[in-house]
């Protein structure tokens, strides 16, 4: 007979590279959220641009997974998660590295990030988390939370990195060490251990008496269904505002602490210290 604490271990036994894999590929969409405060001084002296200007670029390539997202959904739907992941963690590196690129014309870093921004969206979260979802039903839940704390080991780890490098070579150099310490392990990670799980191929047997129903197919909605839902949308609009809030806070956290006298060494490790408390939050959530 098959218990729920003995499906679980055994979901984590056969797919812990995958959750792995998708926790590192996560936190390669987040490096440079968390980057972006510890360049905008920096820029701000070179190109003699205001904070506006710098920080123009991350919200352009924010805005352009707000209408693209859902085509992503899709694609997923037809091609799977490997074959989005495996170019998207390559094209999403050289958007990062490409960043370093910038001369001094806004042209020419807006178009940069548009072409980072566009690269992402082949490695949303939503890209991981159905890769996860796919090969986990008893723990399920502390699964995704997992690979959702990838986001929040990159606000623990960029920060003091990028302050680091920026002030010993220079920003240019900061964006490309982040292309390689990040984009090769999710690349190779993916190549190795990410493939697709679809319906029960690939998940533990289980007994259906046991597990609760833990393991019983779930169809969701149909599209016409979910735009209908009113809980959906107020979901959405909730995590919206949430999502939209948070990043403007990380962006904007390094300048003004700074602003009020604290050294960027400090800032940096202050707002290392947000991705400590998520990442407390988000497993905490996942084992309720």
């Amino acid at each position: 007979m098959t218990t729920i604490a003995s499906l679980r271990a055994a979901e984590w036994k056969a797919h812990w590279p995958l959750v792995l894999t998708a926790f590192v590929g996560l936190s390669l969409t987040s490096v440079v959220i968390y980057s972006t405060g510890l360049v905008i001084a920096p820029i701000e002296r070179e190109f003699g641009w205001s904070r506006t200007q710098v920080t123009a670029g991350t919200s352009l390539a924010t805005m352009l997974a707000i209408p693209l997202s859902p085509f992503v959904g899709a694609l997923i739907d037809r091609f799977g998660v490997r074959r989005l992941a495996l170019p998207g963690t390559v094209l999403a590196s050289l958007g990062i590295a490409g960043i370093a690129l910038a001369d001094g014309p806004t042209t020419v870093w807006l178009a940069l990030w548009a072409f980072y921004g566009l690269s992402c969206l082949y490695i949303k979260a939503v890209v991981w988390t159905a890769a996860v979802a796919g090969a986990f039903t008893a723990g399920r839940s502390l699964a995704i939370s997992v690979i959702l704390c990838g986001t929040a080991f990159a606000g623990i780890a960029v920060p003091p990195l990028m302050q680091w490098v920026t002030d010993s070579m220079g920003w240019r150099e900061g964006y490309m060490a982040l292309a390689v310490l990040w984009g090769l392990p999710a690349f190779l990670l993916s190549w190795f251990f990410l493939f697709d799980v679809h319906n029960e191929k690939g998940r533990i047997p289980s007994d259906d008496a046991d597990d609760g129903g833990a393991s019983a197919h779930i169809s969701g909605l149909t599209v016409a269904q979910a735009v209908r839902s009113a809980s959906l949308w107020r979901i959405g609009l909730a995590t919206l505002v949430m999502l939209i809030l948070g990043t403007v806070m990380l962006v904007h956290q390094v300048p003004l602490l700074t602003e009020y006298g604290i050294s960027r060494h400090d800032a940096a490790w202050l707002t290392s210290l947000t991705g400590v408390a998520a990442v407390i939050g988000k497993l905490a959530t996942g084992w309720m």
